[in-house]
């Protein structure tokens, strides 16, 4: 039997040439974490106004990805109707709010990404011709369709700027340095300190 010493060091005390090997290799074996980033993104979803949201996303700049996300309701939807008709006609507002039917799926399937699709109002009373409200209805929900897409988005690009700060020099060189649990050869090469 053979015993082997290999002596260890701290990131902090490798090289710069050393350094980039290991921030490298870091790089090459990580995987992002974005819990943080579901987190905001609730936030952020939330704060807009949709209820018992479910957030959905692929974030590696392939075809289908995206965010996008399905809710059960939008607090702002008879805001958006009393806004539509403008002052004074809060009963109305109230009536057709009461009628309507909104549906956030999100997107379904393999994709992830955001579409005005994912976003359904209707007026569900049919016992009359009620064409202005049918115009109004769709005006409403093309601005709910605007700020879901908007907010998409916005996440989104959250999403991106996350995923690239995460495999920054900046970033790994930090994880490195505050890792008790990470030892180097002095060519940079990596060993778990247990």
């Amino acid at each position: 039997m053979k015993k082997v010493i290999i002596e260890t060091f701290e990131f902090s005390e490798l090289s710069e040439e050393a350094q980039k090997y290991a921030i490298q290799k870091y790089r090459d074996n990580m995987e992002v974490d974005l819990v943080g980033f579901d987190d905001q993104a609730e936030e952020k979803i939330n704060h807009a106004g949709f209820e018992n949201t479910k957030l959905q996303y692929r974030l590696s700049n392939s075809q289908g990805d995206g965010l996008s996300f399905s809710a059960d309701g939008y607090t702002g939807l008879l805001d958006l109707i009393k806004g539509k008709l403008g002052e004074g006609k809060g009963k109305s507002a109230e009536a057709i709010y009461n009628y309507c039917g909104l549906t956030i799926k999100g997107n379904k399937g393999r994709y992830c990404y955001a579409s005005e699709k994912d976003i359904e109002l209707e007026f569900q009373y049919y016992n009359r011709d009620l064409a202005n409200v049918e115009n109004l209805i769709e005006c409403v929900e093309a601005d709910i369709q605007d700020v879901y897409m908007n907010l998409c988005k916005e996440l989104e690009k959250i999403g991106y700027e996350e995923i690239e700060y995460q495999y920054s020099d900046e970033y790994i060189k930090e994880t490195l340095l505050d890792s008790e649990y990470y030892m180097f050869t002095e060519d940079g090469k990596s060993y778990v300190n247990i």
